[in-house]
């Protein structure tokens, strides 16, 4: 049996009270949300931390005068100071940098030039391949 409260119009006679139509004593007056506060900021996760303290300034010292560079900068400009000092950890990893990000760091542009023994195993792959289509 239907609720008459429900589906009956109400005191000013054509709305109709039924579902997301709340009777008018209970909806929110004109100007107001029911939302006060807002929607809660969303919880920052590991990625967006580091990236905003990697961009953070930090103050350092570069031939004698203070300058305001970026913290990843600055931790880059530390470990090349270090490479060049003879660090070999710090040496290995600027390399393993240069050549992951930088190709023409390696003085070819990023292309490798292949071994006559390995050509020739990529032709006779290749002709391999070919013989299983036919």
């Amino acid at each position: 049996m239907a609720d008459p409260k429900r589906t009956s119009p109400d005191a000013e006679g054509d709305y109709l009270v039924g579902y997301g139509k709340p009777p008018r004593e209970h909806q929110f007056p004109p100007g107001q949300s029911g939302n006060v506060k807002g929607r809660p900021p969303k919880s920052r996760n590991l990625k967006s931390v580091l990236a905003e303290v990697m961009a953070e300034p930090v103050v350092v010292s570069q031939k004698g005068r203070r300058t305001k560079v970026s913290t990843d900068k600055a931790l880059l400009l530390r470990m090349r100071e270090k490479a060049l000092n003879g660090d070999i950890k710090a040496i290995a990893l600027m390399l393993q940098l240069c050549t992951a990000h930088l190709p023409q760091a390696t003085g070819d542009g990023g292309a490798h030039e292949m071994s006559a023994e390995d050509r020739a195993i990529v032709e006779a792959y290749l002709a391999a391949l070919a013989g299983e289509r036919t």
